[in-house]
C-alpha cells in the first residue's frame, strides 16, 4: 500500500513538472514572439497615389535614399539595383540605350522608343538626355510591360518614372556631397529647400558639377579622350494657395561636353 501511495505521489509530480515546465515554454514563446510589419511604400504608377503591394503591374521602386546609401549618383547606374532593366551609354546621348526585359532601342535607331523615361510626368524624347546626374530624386519607379493606357505611344515594353523631391512648405533643408577620385575626377552635388511663405509658398533648388580627364590618349593631336565635364542646376516652386490646389513650376538644365575617340572600320 506504502509503495502504490510513493508511486501515485511521483507519477503526480512529474505530470506537475512537465506542466509547469510546458506552461513556461509556451510563455517563453508568447515573450519571444515577433510580428514584422510589411512597411507601405505609395508608389503614383497607376496615376493616383496607391500602397505597391495593391498596383496589379509588374513595378519595382528605387528609393532617393537607397541611391544614396549605394553610392548611386548616374542614371547608368539604376539597373544595378532594378532586375530586368538594361542601361549603357557608350559615349553620348547617340550611343544610349534603354531596354526592359531584353526590349527596347538604342540613340542610333530610326523608330520611336519603345522604354518611355517620364521625369516628373514630362516625356522625355531623346533616349539621351536623361543619361545624366540624378539630382534630389525622391524615387524612380520602373514599371515593366505595355503602359500606353495610361502614358501613351513609346511604352511597349514599359516605363521609367523618375520623380524628384517636392519642395516642402514648412521646412528648412539642405544638402551637400563632394568626391574626389583618380584621373583629376571632382564632382559637388547638393540642395537646398527655402520655404517663402510658411504653408503657402516654398522653392528648392538642387545642382552638380563634375569633371574628370580622359583616360584614352590621341597620339596625333595630343589630347585625352573619353574625359567628362557636366554640370546641371533645377529650381521648382511649389505654391498651395487652397487647401484643394497644389501647383509645382519646375525648370532644369544640364550641359555636358566630352571628347569622343572615333574608330575606323574596314569590312
Amino acid at each position: 500500500m506504502a509503495n502504490l501511495k510513493n508511486t501515485l505521489c511521483c507519477t503526480a509530480g512529474l505530470i506537475l513538472g512537465f506542466s509547469a515546465l510546458g506552461g513556461a515554454v509556451h510563455a517563453q514563446d508568447a515573450e519571444t514572439e515577433q510580428v514584422f510589419v510589411q512597411p507601405t511604400v505609395l508608389v503614383t504608377a497607376t496615376r493616383r497615389a496607391e500602397n505597391l503591394q495593391d498596383v496589379p503591374i509588374s513595378i519595382s521602386v528605387v528609393s532617393g535614399d537607397d541611391l544614396e546609401e549605394r553610392g548611386i549618383s548616374d542614371f547608368s547606374d539604376v539597373n544595378q539595383l532594378t532586375a530586368g532593366l538594361y542601361l549603357e551609354q557608350d559615349q553620348g546621348s547617340s550611343s544610349s540605350s534603354i531596354r526592359i526585359r531584353g526590349v527596347g532601342s538604342s540613340g542610333f535607331s530610326s523608330v520611336d522608343p519603345s522604354v518611355g523615361v517620364i521625369v516628373d510626368g514630362v516625356f522625355q524624347p531623346r533616349i539621351g538626355s536623361v543619361f545624366t546626374d540624378l539630382m534630389d530624386i525622391e524615387r524612380i519607379e520602373v514599371l515593366r510591360g505595355p503602359q500606353g493606357t495610361l502614358f501613351g505611344k513609346n511604352t511597349t515594353a514599359g516605363v521609367v518614372r523618375i520623380i524628384t523631391k517636392a519642395p516642402d512648405t514648412e521646412l528648412y533643408e539642405g544638402n551637400a556631397q563632394f568626391v574626389a577620385g583618380n584621373l583629376g575626377a571632382l564632382e559637388a552635388r547638393g540642395s537646398v529647400n527655402i520655404p517663402l511663405v510658411e504653408g503657402k509658398l516654398a522653392a528648392r533648388i538642387s545642382g552638380f558639377t563634375a569633371e574628370r580627364d580622359g583616360y584614352i590618349d590621341n597620339r596625333l593631336t595630343g589630347e585625352d579622350l573619353r574625359n567628362q565635364d557636366r554640370q546641371g542646376a533645377r529650381l521648382k516652386l511649389r505654391w498651395l494657395p487652397v487647401e484643394a490646389l497644389d501647383l509645382t513650376y519646375s525648370g532644369e538644365f544640364t550641359e555636358t561636353n566630352y571628347r569622343a575617340d572615333q574608330a575606323l572600320v574596314r569590312y
